[in-house]
């Protein structure tokens, strides 16, 4: 059975490159600088696709609702001209904030 050494704290690693002089020049520390950055960077593209297939998706789901409740079965639908526009009325009404996040373009609606 072999015995473990007990591990230092990071105040302790901390304190000891202190002395030893550990970090003393940006040369040392620019690689760490380069890695938490792309650990950021991956980070917020990974946010942005989220968003970006979020966003597609919803507005697909909010015009598959529309597109069945103009057609109320029928294969075709005559014209969902008024059903949009008193659905856009009322969704801004209701949900000021909420509408432009989920479906940014048509603010000025």
């Amino acid at each position: 059975m072999t015995s473990r050494r007990p591990r230092a704290s990071p105040k302790e690693v901390s304190a000891a490159r202190r002395q030893s002089g550990g970090l003393t020049s940006t040369r040392d520390i620019a690689p760490l600088v380069e890695r938490v950055v792309a650990i950021i960077e991956e980070a917020q593209s990974r946010v942005i696709r989220t968003v970006n297939s979020s966003t597609v998706l919803a507005a697909w789901h909010i015009g598959r609702e529309i597109v069945e409740f103009v057609q109320r079965g029928a294969p075709r639908a005559e014209s969902g001209e008024q059903v949009l526009e008193a659905g856009w009325s009322r969704l801004f009404r209701e949900k000021p904030a909420v509408l432009p996040q989920v479906l940014p373009d048509v603010r000025g609606t």
